[in-house]
């Protein structure tokens, strides 16, 4: 695979891993609420009066609602005919998809007293009147375009670009809803837009929640026992779910013989795994994960920091560096902290009787043949295309040298929960040599939020620097280039230093009209900021504002509204929470970024 089609899958397979976090049993579930309760609830002022969810309509492909729709879904049918929903207005899976992938955004319902972020709740997209307990009279606050939002003014919502074209793109064949006890959640997806047949079909598996009781299930019990090794209770769930995803798959193409891609992040990067080792490797095409936990536990992960330090300490003793000391205290302390905070308590007790349980369940043939093939895990043998994307403080030295032997050790050993235990089709050698490989992915994500400690782990910098990269390799100069087309690993290399130096020039004030520390600002990093700059001129340009620009949702054909964006750039609103719609905007106005390096300059200072 070259790096442009290789960029371009490893974007659309972190919307997709992004997208599993969203609450996709709403699309054939209603919500099951107790009226006595809400009127109970409506008189004490401490509670606010949410809206209910009773608008699911099976639909698993498409943006808006339709007469197809009506006409094939019969939860489509029965709330068309009771008045529920109308053509034309959003459907459940992409409201569901919309309050995940827009989750930072504010809104305002009237039934709040200031915009709120929508928070991956799909109830936070419904205005109920407090004074009235009846959901008939609740009303959907999103439209399908900003047009027909101002056209009505019930509506204060409309649904992004991303939404529009993931929704329109991947269907969903099943979804396996939170399990009650262990939490686990995989869905499976259909690519109608698949370059490849290989490619079409999609298992991803969600990973830790960090809301209401998910987050104990996830974070406390089934990550702490990754700490440890592997995630035995949710991988038992799998083993027992996984003939059902089998079986859709069949009914659907017709075939025993059919290609899986498995995508995960995080814990769900971790069953992805699991999944190829429990699985025939013939019928897996390729495994992405970002950001997940490999096999082993914090054993493995000691070993390893302890052989990197090791490692480096024997450079550092021939050079006579005598920061010795305090490197050394450094990644004690990284390793103290891993085991304390990895470490479980005993209110497991319940979890692994459950676990014992669905032991029990699968069967012990199974689980056995589960062991054998996990031997082989270190090996790194797979006919499987495996892609792992990790992120990295700052980008490594291209150059073999000792700072780049430093950074190695140092990136690799403060992301606590990717470095855990041996990853699927990567050796020893490939964790300690931590680069950018064929198989192993380093993504600069440094500077895009405040605090990298607290945001690395998350997908939202993540999908963030592969929209940008995505865009910037949809130039056709940039194409050419020679370090955007050689092999994958120096297409990264190449633009992990472009986006640094990019920041570089954004915080400096070297690249923007009106100087001022952003920095600081919670609502830009340096590609909102670099984004606000390129469509400010755009918009400055008469000609090219006098056009007519359209989004095309697969066979959807959506005029641009130019004058919103105007408006928006003007008064500079362009935040973080927009640079994935923004950077789909920058591609439908047919706007590109060149890419200016070294080489280019000492070419036209050689042509003058």
């Amino acid at each position: 695979m070259n790096p442009k089609d290789f960029i371009e899958q490893l974007k659309d397979y972190a919307d997709v891993a992004d997208a599993s976090y969203a609450m996709l049993h709403y699309i054939d579930e209603n919500e099951i609420f107790d009226i006595d309760d809400d009127e109970f609830k409506a008189d004490i002022p401490a509670f606010e009066l949410q809206g209910r969810w009773v608008y699911a309509d099976g639909i698993k492909l498409g943006y808006k609602i339709k007469e197809e729709h009506i006409d094939k879904s019969e939860l489509a049918k029965q709330l068309f005919d009771d008045k529920k929903i109308k053509l034309e207005q959003p459907t459940a899976y992409a409201l569901a998809i919309e309050a995940r992938f827009s989750q930072d955004i504010k809104i305002k319902n009237p039934s709040k007293d200031k915009p709120e972020p929508i928070n991956n709740k799909i109830q936070n997209l419904i205005h109920r009147p407090k004074e009235d307990l009846d959901t008939t009279k609740q009303t959907l606050l999103v439209a399908t375009t900003k047009e027909k939002q101002d056209s009505d003014s019930d509506l204060t919502f409309h649904l992004s670009p991303r939404t529009k074209y993931f929704t329109s793109r991947f269907e969903i064949l099943h979804h396996q809803p939170n399990t009650s006890i262990s939490g686990y959640s995989h869905t499976l997806f259909k690519d109608h837009l698949a370059k490849d047949s290989k490619d079409t079909y999609i298992l991803v598996f969600r990973g830790t929640e960090i809301r209401g009781t998910e987050l104990f299930k996830d974070a406390i019990l089934t990550d702490g026992s990754i700490a440890l090794g592997i995630a035995i209770p949710q991988i038992i769930s799998l083993v027992k779910f996984k003939n059902e995803v089998l079986e859709t798959i069949k009914k659907d193409i017709g075939d025993s013989n059919y290609q899986l891609n498995i995508i995960g992040h995080s814990l769900g990067g971790h069953l992805a795994q699991s999944f190829c080792i429990c699985h025939k490797k013939e019928s897996i095409h390729k495994l992405y994960t970002y950001n997940a936990p490999g096999f082993g536990g914090i054993l493995a992960s000691a070993i390893n920091i302890f052989l990197r330090v090791m490692r480096l300490i024997f450079k550092l003793l021939v050079r006579g560096v005598q920061y010795l000391l305090n490197l050394v205290g450094l990644r004690g302390k990284v390793i103290h902290k891993c085991i304390k905070t990895c470490n479980p308590n005993d209110t497991l007790q319940n979890y692994i009787e459950y676990a014992d349980t669905l032991k029990q369940e699968v069967g012990a043939k199974e689980i056995d043949t589960l062991g054998i093939n996990a031997k082989e895990l270190s090996k790194a043998h797979t006919t499987i295309e495996v892609h792992h994307i990790e992120t990295i403080k700052k980008p490594l030295p291209t150059e073999e040298s000792f700072s780049r032997e430093a950074r190695q050790t140092l990136e690799s050993s403060i992301s606590l929960i990717s470095d855990l235990g041996y990853k699927y089709g990567l050796n020893i050698k490939d964790k300690l040599d931590y680069k950018n490989t064929q198989r192993l992915h380093l993504l600069y994500i440094g500077e895009l939020e405040t605090s990298y400690l607290a945001t690395s782990h998350f997908l939202e910098s993540i999908l963030q620097i592969t929209y940008f990269y995505h865009y910037l390799l949809q130039s056709p100069t940039n194409q050419t280039k020679t370090q955007l087309n050689q092999n994958i690993e120096k297409a990264l290399d190449y633009l992990n230093s472009y986006s640094k130096l990019l920041m570089e020039l954004v915080y400096g004030n070297k690249l923007i009209r009106n100087p001022k520390t952003i920095k600081t600002d919670n609502d830009k990093n340096y590609l909102s900021v670099y984004q606000q700059e390129i469509l400010y001129m755009f918009i400055h340009n008469d000609k090219r504002m006098a056009q007519e620009y359209y989004y095309n949702f697969n066979e959807e054909s959506e005029m641009i509204q130019m004058e919103d964006i105007a408006e928006k750039v003007c008064l500079e609103q362009l935040n973080k929470n927009e640079t994935k719609n923004i950077f789909l905007l920058l591609l439908a106005l047919g706007i590109y970024t060149k890419i200016i390096d070294k080489n280019d300059m000492e070419n036209l200072l050689k042509a003058s």
